[in-house]
């Protein structure tokens, strides 16, 4: 009995995933998984195919079968770990980034994405760790340097925040949310003005960028421009109306803006009287 698929039906499942026609992929890639359960080619193509096509859990048997074939491939384990991170089994995605390092010790996405899962399970000083080895690593990190000034502005550290939210930028200059958290940072240290450029240059860079129009929203609604802050407000609400926030924020600046409106109205009457 072969061990190995032919020359002829690797390149056959090739032909298939590189043309994108997953259903013949996944179809040919299970009878290989069959035929020869313990080559890794076809699992780890299954894998990639399933994971396409939104079969996540599916995916997650031929990643974790894949792993079981090569548990000395620090791909294998990484990928294995994003599985797990995508179905929010936090616990199995550190161990599983945690052997891929084991095996590739200068791994910056495996740091990376520990970074992410330490955040999810509010280990901030241990993202924060994760964070600064990846970028160690890989200076020209662009994502490591945003989440790590997104873990900063959590811990407290607004300065040092700004700081990393400048450098993702520097390196990725089309970064819509790097300008986005930069903006809210900007906000809170009152550096208004400063926070409305950043915004502004999120808005245009990704126009449904529900955090930064709230955020445009706030930093208006420190200038006192209300109509304005309604406005972005409304448009983050359609485009995210699960950000809780967002209703506070909608009811006091429509509160805020009767009340003016109605101060603005009286103010002209009465002016108006003084020179009937």
């Amino acid at each position: 009995m072969l061990k190995a698929p032919s020359r002829n039906q690797i390149d056959t499942l090739l032909k298939y995933y590189q043309s994108k026609n997953y259903i013949k992929t996944k179809k040919f890639a299970l009878s290989l998984t069959e035929n020869f359960p313990n080559h890794e080619f076809a699992w780890k193509i299954l894998s990639i195919v399933l994971k396409k096509t939104g079969k996540i859990s599916e995916s997650l048997i031929a990643s974790e079968k894949l792993v079981e074939i090569k548990p000395q491939d620090a791909l294998a384990n990484y990928n294995l770990g994003n599985t797990y991170k995508e179905l929010a089994k936090f616990s199995k995605a550190e161990e599983s980034y945690k052997k891929a390092i084991s095996l590739k010790p200068d791994f910056s996405e495996a740091y990376y994405n520990l970074g992410i899962v330490s955040k999810n399970n509010s280990k901030l000083e241990e993202a924060e760790k994760y964070y600064k080895k990846a970028i160690h690593l890989k200076p020209n990190f662009a994502e490591a340097y945003n989440n790590l000034g997104t873990v900063l502005e959590n811990l407290g550290k607004l300065n040092d925040s700004k700081i990393y939210y400048k450098k993702a930028i520097a390196l990725k200059p089309n970064f819509a949310d790097s300008y986005s958290n930069r903006g809210f940072i900007l906000n809170e240290l009152k550096r208004l003005d400063e926070a409305l450029i950043s915004l502004d240059h999120a808005i245009a860079l990704n126009p449904d960028n529900a955090n930064a129009h709230a955020n445009r929203g706030v930093t208006l609604k420190f200038l006192k421009r209300l109509d304005e802050a309604l406005v972005s407000f409304e448009r983050a609400s359609s485009l995210n109306p699960d950000m809780d926030f967002l209703l506070g924020e909608l009811s006091y600046t429509r509160r805020s803006l009767f009340i003016w409106n109605n101060y603005q109205k009286h103010l002209k009457e009465l002016i108006n009287k003084m020179y009937e």
